[in-house]
């Protein structure tokens, strides 16, 4: 369905018959919120891809120079698969890898002592074909589904380990999108992912796909969302009445009207 015909039916559930131009803006910005918060929810109905991505496990690197007080280190050659969120590893101290280009790696603050000789970059991300949100992760070389951790650094630290239990979406500082592992861990996997549709730069004539089920959860809470960007606010009754109507609308997306199956997730091995 088209972002300019879910705008329509917004307006006819607002009983909306003349759309000035801020009130256009109220209206897909309504929209907007909604699709958003449905798409992290990882609706039932809503679009997605499931593919394979695998990282590069570890390369064993050579410093060719690094100055004290600088955080700019230069690779004799760098590891092919090489991305922002990676680990490098010199003597004892591990170091996330804050941006690179060819050769050069550069990890954010300066480093006191000046690095030399040899390390190992512990490979831990896989680059995402879009910006969608990631739903699920499977991690296909140890048998294991892994958790969304955001707060994977202060959980694990940047200590490499033999398997990761969790996984974390970022977008580099570039735009490109990637999953990055917690822990780290210390040799290549294979991950299975499942990714939502991604909403950047919608317009109206976007083409969102989705089942009835879906496009009605987000009518119900862009209504929500529309009611209270207006004076006053959502009464409770008016809250009440969306949240069974949110769960009337997912229900009927599990019963048979989602183009895809609803099965709970295997979770052997955590």
């Amino acid at each position: 369905m088209q972002v300019q015909q879910l705008r329509t039916r917004l307006a006819h559930r607002l009983g909306l018959s003349a759309i000035t131009g801020p009130e256009l803006e109220r209206l897909d910005e309504s929209l907007q919120a909604a699709l958003v918060r449905l798409h992290t929810e990882g609706a039932p109905g809503f679009a997605y891809s499931e593919f394979v991505g695998e990282t590069y496990g570890s390369a064993a690197v050579t410093i060719s120079s690094h100055t004290a007080n600088t955080s700019t280190i230069t690779l004799s050659a760098a590891p092919t698969g090489l991305n922002v969120g990676d680990i490098l590893k010199v003597g004892s101290d591990y170091y996330a890898i804050y941006s690179y280009s060819g050769t050069t790696l550069n990890v954010g603050a300066p480093i006191k002592s000046a690095l030399t000789g040899t390390g190992t970059i512990y490979q831990r991300t896989v680059r995402l074909p879009t910006s969608g949100a990631v739903a699920q992760v499977v991690d296909l070389t140890n048998g294991r589904v892994l958790d969304n951790r955001p707060d994977g650094l202060i959980e694990n630290g940047l200590e490499v380990q033999s398997h990761a239990t969790g996984y974390e979406q970022r977008r580099a500082r570039n735009g490109v999108a990637y999953l990055s592992l917690w822990p780290c861990p210390d040799s290549a996997v294979r991950l299975a992912i499942r990714q939502n549709y991604a909403l950047d730069d919608l317009t109206s004539d976007t083409e969102i796909p989705g089942t009835p089920a879906f496009f009605d959860a987000v009518l119900i809470k862009a209504v929500s969302i529309w009611r209270g960007l207006q004076t006053g606010g959502v009464t409770a009754g008016e809250v009440a009445a969306n949240k069974q109507s949110a769960s009337d609308s997912a229900r009927g997306a599990k019963s048979g009207t989602s183009s895809q199956a609803q099965r709970r997730p295997n979770r052997r091995g955590r």
